[in-house]
C-alpha cells in the first residue's frame, strides 16, 4: 500500500508508549520522538502522549490536527508487572485501531526488548507478545523488531539497566525513521 499524505499531516508524528518515548531518560540525551522526527524526511512536528510507568496503551487519540505518521512502542511495564503477551499484543491492536480510527494512516510498533526488570514467567510473556505482534503488525503498516537486536540484548548499553543509553536511542530512531520514510513517500 503506498500514498502520499498531506503536507500538513505529514508533517506531525505521534509518539505513545511508555518511559522509552514519553522523555529522554535519566541516564541523559534526547528523546526518542525528538531523535525519529529529526531523521525524517521534511523534518516533522512531534505530539508525545506516552506516560512513564504506563502500560501499553493510550487507546484514545481524537485531537486535531491528525498526525501523519504515529510510533507506538511496547515497553516493560506491563510485562514486568506480568500482563500476559497476548493481553499485551491486544492492547497494542486496540490502539492501532484507535488511531486508524482517528486518521492516522501510517503506524509502527517497536517490539520489547530484554530488560534485568523481565524474568521467568515474565519473560516468557514478553516473548510470547513480541511473536504475536511481529506476526501480525496489531493492524500496523510495520514492526521493528529491537528485541532481536544484539545492541538491544546486550544490557551494558542500558545504562539504568532499562532504558538504552543514547547510542542505543539514536540506534531506534534511525530504524524507526528509516521505516517511516519508506512508509511515507
Amino acid at each position: 500500500m503506498s500514498f502520499l499524505l498531506c503536507v500538513g499531516r505529514r508533517r506531525l508524528i505521534l509518539g505513545d508508549g511508555d518511559s522509552m518515548v514519553a522523555n529522554p531518560p535519566a541516564n541523559a540525551g534526547t528523546d526518542l520522538l525528538t531523535l525519529i522526527a529529526q531523521r525524517m524526511k521534511g523534518g516533522p512536528s512531534t505530539r508525545n502522549i506516552a506516560v512513564s510507568g504506563s502500560s501499553n496503551g493510550h487507546a484514545g487519540y481524537n485531537t486535531a490536527p491528525v498526525p501523519g505518521f504515529g510510533y507506538l512502542h511496547t515497553g516493560h511495564n506491563s510485562y514486568n508487572t506480568g500482563v500476559s503477551g497476548t493481553v499485551v499484543h491486544d492492547t497494542i491492536a486496540a490502539v492501532v485501531t484507535n488511531w486508524r480510527n482517528a486518521g492516522i494512516s501510517k503506524i509502527v510498533i517497536g517490539t520489547c526488548f530484554p530488560g534485568v526488570d523481565i524474568s521467568g514467567a515474565n519473560e516468557t510473556q514478553r516473548l510470547a507478545g513480541n511473536a504475536l505482534v511481529l506476526a501480525d503488525k496489531c493492524g500496523a503498516d510495520a514492526v521493528v523488531d529491537f528485541a532481536a537486536d544484539a545492541f538491544f540484548q546486550n544490557l551494558a548499553n542500558f545504562p539504568d539497566r532499562i532504558h538504552p543509553d543514547e547510542g542505543g536511542r539514536i540506534r531506534m530512531a534511525q530504524a524507526i525513521a528509516a521505516v517511516a520514510n519508506t512508509l511515507l513517500s
